[in-house]
């Protein structure tokens, strides 16, 4: 597990993630590939997630 203390260092991690996980399913060809890349990665899968602006 990773933990963050600046939201940018965060987001850029994030975006690199993604853009291997996309990557990723373009070599696989389904888009199954981006959640197998990410979960291998460590993500998890976060139902019900709501963003409060405050």
């Amino acid at each position: 597990q990773m933990t963050f203390h600046k939201e940018g260092d965060a987001s850029s991690t994030a975006e690199k993630d993604l853009e291997l996980a996309f990557n990723h399913k373009k070599q696989v060809g389904s888009d199954y590939g981006v959640a197998e890349y990410l979960k291998a990665e460590g993500y998890l899968s976060v139902s019900d997630f709501n963003i409060v602006k405050s």
